[in-house]
Order: structure tokens, then sequence, then C-alpha cells
């Protein structure tokens, strides 16, 4: 039988099993550490979620708050003009405030009043602040839908050339119970 035999030159072989074995494990630590991070951006992610959801679920449950009657347009023109001028919006700025009536939702004690508040020339910051201050004012408030265009005009000297068109609009829930939505008692 005969056998075969790797030449050896000088012991050689000894010290590049060795190297190649030491940088197969080396490049498995470093696999194995990366492992471990992802797990544990993963975990960490995962309970982040939970908690978001547990807040969803939370807020859920919570009632939403309503106020009691209508407001008049000229209370809520103020409002908005506060809101404006926390988020550094200046009056050349609103375009357009525009209350609509107030109209049941469904067959709920329930209704909303809409107001679409159209702006130009406007940052996002800018937009995000006077969502935020007028939402914060307006605890029965909500922003029911944003449109952004491009601002049409070329920015003024020394204005950041993010300037957007924006139409908000913002929904008012209040509570009013008519002879239609509150169900009779059975005395």
């Amino acid at each position: 039988m005969k056998t075969f035999q790797i030449p050896v030159r000088g012991n050689l072989l000894l010290p590049v099993c060795a190297a190649v074995l030491l940088g197969l494990a080396g490049w498995s630590l470093i696999r194995m550490q990366s492992a471990y991070a992802a797990a544990a951006t993963a975990r960490d992610n995962r309970d982040a979620c939970k908690h978001l959801a547990a807040r969803l679920q939370t807020l859920r449950r919570s009632p939403q708050q309503a106020s009691t009657n209508v407001r008049s347009a000229s209370a809520l023109t103020q409002d908005i003009e506060t809101a404006a001028r926390s988020a550094q919006i200046t009056p050349p700025q609103i375009v357009q405030i525009d209350p609509q009536p107030a109209r049941r939702v469904g067959n709920t004690p329930y209704q909303e009043q809409p107001t679409r508040i159209e702006f130009r020339d406007l940052t996002l910051p800018q937009l995000l602040a006077f969502a935020t201050a007028l939402i914060d004012s307006q605890a029965s408030a909500d922003v029911a839908e944003i449109r952004l265009s491009a601002a049409r005009d070329e920015p003024a000297e020394g204005q950041s050339a993010e300037r957007w068109a924006a139409e908000l609009t913002v929904v008012d829930r209040i509570f009013s119970p008519d002879a239609r939505t509150t169900k009779p008692s059975n005395h």
C-alpha cells in the first residue's frame, strides 16, 4: 500500500496550518460578536415596540376629549394666530383661515368642526411647531389632514431654500347630544 506524503520544506506546514486556524478562529469571534450586537439591537427594538404598543392600547382605552360648544370663527382665528406666533409664522404667511360649520359624526352625540388653514412660504419646523402649539392649546382639536406643495416663489434673500405651501385641516370635537342621538331610557 502506498502512502502519500506531502513534502515539507523546513517544517513550514505547521506554522501555516496554525495561522489558518487562528485566522478562522478570529473570523468566527468577530462574527459571533456581530451576532450578539444584532441580537441586542433586536431585543431593544422589540422592547421599544412592546412599550409603544402598550402606549397605543392605553390611548385607545382613554376617552377622547371634546369641547361642549362650537367655537366662534373669531375664537378659532385667535387660537390659530396665537399658535402661529408661537411657531414664528408671520401674518403674511397665513393665506386663509376657513372655519367650516360643525357636522354630526354619524349617529353619535359628537360633532366635528373642521377648519382649513392655508400657509405659504413655510418651513417644516414652523409647520410642526404650529400644529403642536394648536393641539396643545385645544385638547379637543386634532390635525386631520396636511397637504404640502413646493413653494412657487423663489426664496427671498437670506431664506432657506426649503419653503413650502401648506394646507392643514384641523378638526375640533364637540360633545353635543340631541334628541336623535340620545337613546330613550327604559323606566
